[in-house]
């Protein structure tokens, strides 16, 4: 049999995907076209790695159509090997979806990994995420997982890969056109050859236009035989989507608070965002997270850092445990863009996901709730509020929300415990190492007229509440 082989080269910059020596470097993109049955050749990574997900198309403004160049005429599938498949715009990278098992040479092996995206890449090809950095071997480009996995009496980390694993099952689908990439796909959870969760995830990918492209996910988790726990880290929130950043300089996280140098942890947004200059790229770059008006909770925690992570925090650090058999669907948009991106600019990226996402539904067999046209508005609670010598107890529907301390024994006034309002435990703890000085949630200061009110005995100074009095205990203020 003569089999006949063509080869276009592409420049641009990659992590080329092998499973036993990955490396980073510049490329030339060699797409081998085979013809006569001969077994494929390993071509760059370009695809996605989720259980099933639904890549989005995102609406363009007028003035920002998607470009039609010979480089983006369209999109196509192809395998990197046999752990990646990845996806291109016309001659363009978009990103790797490794749904087989990866694993890095130097790397401890309990850190193997699948079903994670990476590379995913910017608008100049330009490499946005990470895999195995050093700080954080588990950490996996763009991926979802949780530190605490409870079935029964037993305890999964999924975060760390310790005693979980998810694993490709099948491909659910895979169509490539001019207009949008859609990959779906079904994983599973598995302790040992135990299956705990059915994962799937569509992503939808549209064409990129001169500044963004957007990716959108639909996950569905089903637990499967027992009820399935999952809480995210304690005092942080992380657990749930993830995106890990490559190496950069020049890093500017943005979320609706305003652009902050310090790291925001178990703090609720709608989105966030992470810009900086990226190597191989001419400019700045950055992509952000958006979250579904329908998710649960909305909005979830984060924990955001500057080091280079995003990450959704739900159910956050209150565990929620789910029964067997009922669907739990939540919906993201990944937001790529050159430049650093503003307020403004992200806000207007996000109320065009919200409008999309209200009609947006990739498949059948994704089940979910439907998106409100309006956020639900809380039902205020009563409350209600005890004055004691050392103390104020405040309840919240007859049960304790919180006390506030006040003792002659305190280095400072703080709140003690602060229960969630569905676990009923405390989200917060106290007097604990390495940090014993800290105590739930308190204000302090460091030093005053050489007196530390912070970390020291009380005889270095104290902070002392007197003539406690409650200035309102009644309906929904305390």
């Amino acid at each position: 049999m003569k089999t006949e082989f063509r080869r276009e080269t592409f420049p641009g910059e990659a992590i080329f995907m092998n499973e036993a020596n990955p490396t980073y470097g510049r490329f030339d993109l060699g797409r081998v076209s085979q013809r006569r049955g001969v077994k494929s050749v390993p071509r760059l990574p370009a695809l996605l790695c989720v259980t099933a997900c639904v890549l989005r198309a995102g609406v363009a403004a007028p003035a920002d159509e998607p470009t039609r160049s010979p480089a983006r005429a369209g999109f196509r599938f192809a395998e990197v090997n046999a752990q990646s498949l990845g996806l291109w715009e016309g001659t363009q990278p978009v990103l790797v979806y490794n749904h087989g098992v990866i694993s890095r040479a130097g790397v401890p092996e309990d850190r193997r990994r699948s079903t994670y995206l990476h590379p995913l890449y910017g608008l100049d090809g330009e490499v946005l995420t990470d895999d195995f950095p050093p700080d954080h071997f588990h950490h996996r480009g763009l991926f979802w997982a949780w530190p605490h996995v409870k079935v029964g009496a037993a305890h999964y980390d999924l975060w760390m890969l310790s005693g979980v694993q998810q694993r490709f099952e099948r491909w659910l689908g895979q169509e490539a056109r001019h207009d949008a990439a859609v990959l779906g796909v079904e994983n599973g959870w598995y302790a040992g050859e135990q299956k705990l969760m059915q994962e799937r995830v569509w992503l939808q990918v549209a064409p990129a236009t001169k500044s963004e492209r957007v990716i959108d996910l639909d996950f569905t988790w089903t637990p499967v035989g027992q009820p399935l726990t999952l809480a995210g880290a304690e005092g942080k929130s992380y657990g749930g989507l993830t995106l890990r950043f490559a190496p950069r300089t020049n890093t500017v996280i943005t979320t609706p608070l305003g652009t902050q140098p310090q790291d925001l942890p178990m703090t609720r947004l709608a989105w966030a965002d992470l810009s900086a200059q990226f190597a191989g790229a001419a400019q700045p770059s950055g992509a952000a997270i958006f979250i579904g008006r329908d998710h649960p909770d909305y909005p979830p925690m984060w924990l955001t850092r500057h080091y280079g992570v995003l990450c959704v925090g739900w159910p956050g650090v209150e565990a929620r445990t789910f029964p067997p058999g009922e669907p739990i669907r939540c919906r993201y948009r990944v937001w790529i863009h050159r430049g650093v991106a503003d307020t403004n600019a992200l806000e207007r990226a996000y109320a065009a996901y919200t409008r999309q996402t209200a009609s947006f539904s990739p498949s059948a067999a994704v089940p979910g709730p439907t998106l409100a046209t309006d956020p639900v508005k809380p039902t205020a609670l009563p409350v209600q509020a005890e004055a004691k010598l050392d103390r104020i107890t405040v309840r919240v529907a007859g049960s304790v929300f919180t006390e506030y301390l006040f003792g002659p024994d305190t280095k400072y006034p703080y709140f003690f415990p602060v229960n969630g309002p569905r676990t009923g435990r405390s989200v917060t703890t106290r007097q604990t190492e390495p940090y014993p000085h800290h105590s739930s949630l308190f204000l302090a200061c460091d030093r005053v007229n050489g007196g530390n009110y912070w970390q020291e005995g009380l005889e270095r100074g104290r902070i002392v509440s007197r003539a406690v009095r409650m200035l309102r205990a009644a309906g929904d203020h305390v």
